[in-house]
């Protein structure tokens, strides 16, 4: 799967920032009180993100693993537009879940539920405002793998065919 990010990333122009090494993976854990799913600690050994200004053709950043982080010291101040404050409430759970993409200059972002638990779930949310969220995906994996097929795919979930497990949508996003 690296190797399909790695070649679209290439295709827009992106150079992937060098791997993070394992041991500041292993304190990223150990700061949040977190386990990292394989795919999301393979990701980060191949590619620390993007640079501030990358993206890719949907204008997809994914950031470094420094620039990740939970929902509510990320979003509450983020008072813009859109204005973000608010989901550390709308959100259940908020502060599981870690922000680590944005779309086009924060116009959405998208966070991964995670947690001390490497068998717990973690599911993938899209964001788009104070009370605007969808799951958009059950798992990290899964939602590479839209990544990788059709990066429209992640865009604006409720453009896309539902799939029959799909949760329902949260906050009119």
């Amino acid at each position: 799967m690296w190797e399909a990010i790695r070649q679209r990333w290439q295709a827009a122009g992106v150079r992937a920032r060098p791997g993070v090494a394992g041991a500041d993976i292993d304190a990223f854990e150990l700061r949040h009180d977190v386990r990292l799913p394989a795919e999301i600690r393979g990701l980060y050994a191949q590619a620390d993100g993007m640079d501030l200004g990358d993206w890719d053709e949907e204008l997809l950043r994914f950031w470094p693993l420094a620039e990740v982080g939970p929902v509510p010291a990320l979003l509450a101040g983020a008072r813009g537009i859109p204005d973000y404050g608010g989901m550390e409430s709308s959100l259940p759970g908020a502060a599981s879940y870690f922000v680590f993409a944005d779309h086009s200059i924060w116009v959405h972002v998208y966070a991964v539920r995670l947690s001390a638990d490497l068998s717990a779930a973690c599911p993938v949310v899209w964001i788009a405002g104070g009370e605007a969220w969808e799951v958009l995906a059950p798992s990290f994996r899964e939602f590479l793998r839209l990544y990788v097929e059709d990066p429209q795919q992640v865009l604006f979930p409720g453009a896309r065919q539902a799939e029959p497990s799909a949760a329902p949508d949260h906050g009119g996003g």
